[in-house]
Parts: C-alpha cells; sequence; structure tokens
C-alpha cells in the first residue's frame, strides 16, 4: 500500500488545518463512485467527481473506503485528485494519530483510524478489519498506538446518543507499565476544556459532545504529540 497517498487523503478528512467549502455539485451515488474508482468514468464525468471530492470531506471518506475494497491499496488512485488534494492540504504537522468514528445511537461506525482497534484480546490493523467488513461496534471502542517508547490507549464509550466518555491510559512500550506525570488535555477548537495528570490508572474526560477534539500529551517541560478524535452523527 502505498502509504505517502493513504496518508495524503486521511489527513485532508481530518485535519483541524483544512476547512472544507461548501461542496461542489451533487453527491454521486454508488455506482458512480464505483466507477470512478475503476477508471470508467469519462474525461468530463471524472473532473466534475474529482472537484466535488476534494470539496466534500464526507463523499471523500466513502471513496477511501471504496478504494481500499475494490483495489486493496491507494496507488490508483487518479493523479488529478491528488494533485487537487496536495494543493488543499496546509503544510502543519498532523496529529500523531486520528480516530474517526460515527455515532449511531449506542453503536459506533468506524471510519478511519491510524491506530489499531482491540478487539477482544486482539489487536487488530484496521485494514485487517475492513478486510473482515468489520467496522461497527457496540457502547465501546478501543484504539492502540505506539509512539516511540509510549503506548497510547483511548476508549470510546458510549453514555447517550450525543455524550461519550474518553478514557486515556499511557504506557511503557516495553514494559507495558503506566506512565505517571503527564498531563493530557482535551482541547476544541484552539480552546482548552479539560486537563489532568497521570496517576496510577488513567484519565477519563467525562460526558463529551459530538465533535472534533485533540488531546495533548505533555511532559512537564513540553509538549509531546496530540491525537485527533472525531466524533460525528
Amino acid at each position: 500500500m502505498n502509504e505517502k497517498i493513504e496518508g495524503l487523503l486521511k489527513k485532508l478528512c481530518v485535519s483541524d488545518y483544512y476547512r472544507p467549502p461548501e461542496p461542489v455539485g451533487a453527491c454521486p451515488d454508488e455506482n458512480t463512485m464505483a466507477c470512478f474508482c475503476e477508471e470508467k468514468l469519462g474525461k468530463q464525468e471524472q473532473a466534475a467527481l474529482v472537484a466535488h471530492l476534494a470539496s466534500c470531506e464526507q463523499c471523500l471518506e466513502q471513496f477511501i473506503v471504496q478504494l481500499n475494497i475494490i483495489h486493496g491499496s491507494l496507488e490508483d488512485v487518479p493523479a488529478d485528485l491528488l494533485l487537487k488534494l496536495e494543493s488543499l492540504i496546509a503544510e502543519d504537522k498532523p496529529p500523531a494519530f486520528e480516530i474517526i468514528l460515527r455515532a449511531l445511537g449506542k453503536t459506533f461506525k468506524l471510519i478511519a483510524s491510524s491506530g489499531d482497534v482491540l478487539l477482544g484480546q486482539e489487536i487488530m490493523p484496521v485494514s485487517v478489519l475492513r478486510g473482515r467488513k468489520i467496522n461497527n461496534f457496540q457502547d465501546t471502542v478501543t484504539i492502540l498506538k505506539d509512539i516511540d517508547d509510549i503506548r497510547v490507549e483511548i476508549q470510546i464509550n458510549s453514555k447517550t446518543p450525543n455524550k461519550f466518555n474518553v478514557t486515556v491510559k499511557t504506557k511503557y512500550k516495553d514494559s507495558l507499565k503506566m506512565i505517571k506525570d503527564l498531563r493530557i488535555t482535551l482541547v476544541k477548537s484552539g480552546m482548552e476544556l479539560e486537563s489532568y495528570i497521570t496517576g496510577q490508572s488513567r484519565v477519563i474526560f467525562e460526558n463529551v459532545s459530538l465533535g472534533k477534539y485533540n488531546l495533548e500529551v505533555s511532559s512537564q517541560d513540553n509538549k509531546m504529540f496530540s491525537v485527533l478524535v472525531d466524533i460525528r452523527k
């Protein structure tokens, strides 16, 4: 898989620095999207769909999923689309990893993540879950990612259809011992909402509403990394 292209597309979907304009044109149906993924559209239709995908976040997400299903790779993304996306993306440093979920009552649909999913006692890459057509979860989703020597575990638990608890655990990757004295800060639209110091176990942000947040992880000296958590209807 071409990780550079996959990262480019995901970054467009989740970046805090990109604000899509009003969608250009109408959203395509499934047949049109499939034809585009298989490069069966005429030049005029393809150009119109490229313009729409570059301006419609929801269709772009569906496009990424469909490409993976059809090709198992993103190397065949039309060059015109990649150029369009590259021109729209800022050079700002993205979050260390992303979690994008759609809330469907007490059920979550995993749209995208650059971390791995904890399914029972098994840790699985998102690509494996998609291969098994698993992207719906009950009231809890747990995602992990190793960043340098730290393992970050984020659990998102549905309390009501529009409210969630977000639990963060930080461990040493090798020993899996909990890391103390890290500050975890919940940020939305550049504004700090809550901040806690890690102790013996975990940090919990309760009754978080739908929306896009950054979880910033800092030591006493400096900010270490951030995680984007995006929970949508």
